[in-house]
């Protein structure tokens, strides 16, 4: 069976991208549940390879930050 990979930089988008959703949301410019929609796409294009632990990884970073922010 092969495994499709991610390609790096989609990899490394995820990062940049919760860390902007976190500066958005401190800004004012998105609600904190608008904020906690967002990664849903990328989430499901990362499913079609072999992502399971970097999908984890970036689900607990997102939570930790914006539930420590939604309290």
């Amino acid at each position: 069976m092969k495994y499709r990979l991610l390609k790096k930089s989609n990899s490394r988008r995820i990062w940049k991208r919760i860390e902007k959703l976190k500066q958005r949301y401190l800004r004012g410019e998105i609600s904190i549940e608008g904020a906690r929609r967002s990664p849903d796409g990328w989430m499901a294009y990362a499913k079609f390879a072999n992502t399971y632990n970097l999908r984890r990884k970036s689900l607990i970073r997102f939570k930790e930050m914006f539930d420590l922010m939604g309290q």
